[in-house]
């Protein structure tokens, strides 16, 4: 993963990706590996392929509350907001403070 960073930051997003698709084809049950790719995905407008990972992470490991909260994130830029706002819910239930979710959540009105 430290490659994919490096070439993130330095701007190579096509060869990051690279890095980080190659990651997961090595290792499709990681959820660490999946989450970083999404994040990555996310931060450079990917977000339906950002989204998709992290189901993947969410049907890994269903109590990661703050994968819950990256993907009502997702889901609020996507104009989902039923979705993003179970996704918010999720992530309160699994114990995200509600006041840290208050501006989110007006959101999804």
């Amino acid at each position: 993963m430290g490659l994919a960073m490096l070439d993130e930051k330095e701007g190579r997003l096509q060869s990051a990706m690279d890095e980080m698709n190659r990651l997961v084809s090595d290792y499709p049950k990681d959820v660490s590996v999946l989450k970083m790719r999404a994040n990555m995905e996310w931060e450079h407008g990917q977000l339906e392929a950002a989204l998709f990972d992290l189901e993947e992470v969410l049907k890994l490991d269903s109590q990661d509350a703050s994968s819950y909260v990256m993907k009502g994130d997702i889901c609020l830029e996507l104009k989902k907001k039923s979705e993003a706002r179970e996704a918010y819910e999720k992530a309160m239930a699994l114990g995200i403070p509600r006041v840290e979710l208050a501006d989110k959540w007006k959101q999804c009105k």
